[in-house]
């Protein structure tokens, strides 16, 4: 999710030294920590801890503002505290980077149902949020709540 700051190459995930020979191993390090944020926010949410699943994911977000699945997490955090159109604008962010993306696509349609008022249990659109986890590396999964399951 970075690119080398000597080259500009962005062939460079997982790299510790970039083929223009440049050290990337703080750029490892900052990924490592925006993982640990990602993951934290995620676990906190899941214990219904929203206020403070949003920093961690909102840190994560300022660290790696390419990644998809953290914009995903912070819309439905944002929903689950019943700010929709915080919600959008992360969302929006989501689909701006990944146009093609169906987890973000359903999202997006979920996002304008609770913005128009649609209630959640609508059979025309399954809640996304509840959905099982897209990543095999990190959980993006925030668990529904009573009135929501």
């Amino acid at each position: 999710m970075y690119s080398c700051p000597e080259c500009g190459s962005d062939n460079v995930a997982g790299l510790s030294a970039c083929h223009c020979g440049n050290d990337l191993s703080a750029l490892q390090q900052l990924n490592a920590v925006a993982d640990a944020w990602f993951n934290q926010g995620i676990e906190i949410g899941n214990q219904g801890r929203y206020g403070e699943a949003i920093e961690w994911l909102a840190a994560c977000s300022v660290a790696r503002p390419q990644d998809v699945e953290c914009h995903r997490a912070l819309a439905k955090v944002w929903c689950r505290l019943e700010h929709p159109d915080e919600a959008l604008r992360c969302v929006n962010r989501a689909i701006a980077l990944a146009p093609e993306d169906s987890a973000t696509l359903l999202l997006l349609a979920y996002v304008e149902r609770k913005r128009s008022g649609i209630p959640a249990n609508s059979s025309h659109t399954t809640d996304p949020i509840a959905e099982s986890p897209s990543s095999e590396d990190r959980t993006e999964q925030i668990q529904p709540t009573d009135k929501e399951a």
